[in-house]
């Protein structure tokens, strides 16, 4: 009998073997065990992580993206370049007061730091413009300007569904493109093709182009603009206060640049711009909207009238001939 018995258990044990090779039975109770008394889990036995939602995906990016050149994406609803907070559509809104239409009408325009193309858009369908071309060094918010662009395209095709729609005026007339405007050097300047636009329009992005690339970065930005308008062309530009610039110290070459690369100060602009770049004329164009936070001035900028030295090598028929750039910037 003896040995029947234990000829019973030998197989009773390899059949639980069998069933239940990895001793899953025991590791079940144990983890049940140590749940009831509150104990840590076995370890290798704590629960799967729940993937994350699409909100939080979305709030994962948006801690990892640093906007560096002053690209802020669409969706904020803050000026993180300042303290207070206000509707950006609303800021837009102020600063298209701020523009007179005789600047624009008839005219290509270079739009420096346009963003999601939005208030690009909102310029050239106001005032009338020939040509705009938008340009930011954010090549995400570029195709969103140009998705956007899409868009108003598609609207308008419904709204004239069976007319001959005018493909030479607004929407067709606007183009955005990828690029960095700042140059490397004083001799890239040179290469810069002249008399391209009648305005170039420069919004809140003098800070980032001096935290990025200090006094020589932002002195080069001006003078490229100077060479590329064309006589009696305007430089419409933003120059953002100083006091803001320690807020918005994002990153190591903000702070390097900071500390020891900027001398030339946002109120020592419009000097500069008329004895260095050689501008003629330059106003200030301000208006304080406290309701909203918009109290900074706009540079009104004129180049002379004259031949310039790339229309005096041209023959003068070709004085103000209309240039459409073909090639990225």
């Amino acid at each position: 009998h003896q040995s029947s018995s234990t000829a019973s258990t030998s197989t009773t044990s390899t059949s639980a073997a069998v069933v239940d090779p990895l001793n899953l039975r025991w590791v079940a109770a144990e983890s049940e065990r140590r749940a009831r008394r509150g104990h840590s889990p076995l370890p290798g036995d704590s629960p799967e992580p729940e993937p994350p939602s699409a909100n939080q995906q979305q709030q994962q990016q948006q801690q990892k993206f640093v906007a560096m050149y002053g690209n802020f994406r669409a969706d904020y609803n803050r000026q993180t370049r300042g303290a207070s907070e206000f509707n950006i559509g609303q800021m837009q809104d102020d600063r298209l007061q701020l523009l007179q239409q005789d600047w624009y009408t008839g005219r290509d325009v270079l739009d420096i730091g346009c963003n999601d193309g939005v208030f690009s858009m909102r310029i050239a369908e106001a005032m009338g413009v020939k040509s705009l071309t938008g340009l930011d060094i954010d090549e995400e918010l570029v195709r969103t300007a140009q998705s956007n662009l899409e868009d108003r395209l598609r609207e308008l095709e419904k709204e004239e569904e069976g007319k001959s729609p005018d493909r030479g005026g607004f929407p067709y007339n606007i183009t955005f493109k990828a690029g960095n405007y700042v140059l490397e050097n004083e001799s890239d300047l040179a290469r810069v093709e002249e008399n391209k636009y009648d305005v170039i329009q420069a919004f809140s992005i003098t800070k980032w182009i001096h935290l990025n690339w200090g006094d020589r970065g932002l002195k080069l930005f001006f003078k490229r603009a100077y060479r590329e308008l064309r006589p009696d062309g305007k430089f419409i530009v933003e120059p953002q206060p100083y006091k803001s610039y320690q807020r918005t110290l994002l990153c190591p070459t903000h702070k390097q640049n900071y500390a020891s690369n900027i001398e030339l100060k946002p109120e020592q602009f419009k000097q500069y711009l008329e004895r260095e770049v050689g501008f003629a004329h330059i106003v200030s164009v301000w208006e304080q909207q406290q309701c909203h936070g918009f109290q900074q001035p706009l540079l009104l900028c004129s180049k002379p009238s004259g031949r310039t030295p790339a229309l005096a090598r041209e023959p003068s028929q070709h004085n103000f001939r209309l240039f459409v750039p073909s090639h990225p910037l």
